[in-house]
């Protein structure tokens, strides 16, 4: 899945190389993956319910301006 992730609501953690890292409102994840098209490198950990908004090509396709 070529995705990436936009926290809506709550908070989370990313785990990379050993360091955490928190994540707030508006912040995004998956961007890398989204457009290296490599393999996941952190680790997502929510900390209580959360709300994000998905993002894929065809979405984005969606809503290019011209």
């Amino acid at each position: 899945d070529q995705s990436f992730h936009v926290i809506v609501e709550s908070s989370l953690d990313v785990l990379k190389g050993g360091k955490r890292q928190p994540l707030q409102l508006d912040n995004c994840f998956g961007e890398m993956r989204y457009l290296t098209k490599l393999k996941p490198t952190a680790s997502i950990t929510a900390n209580r319910d959360m709300t994000v908004m998905r993002s894929n090509a065809n979405m984005m396709e969606g809503t290019s301006v011209t």
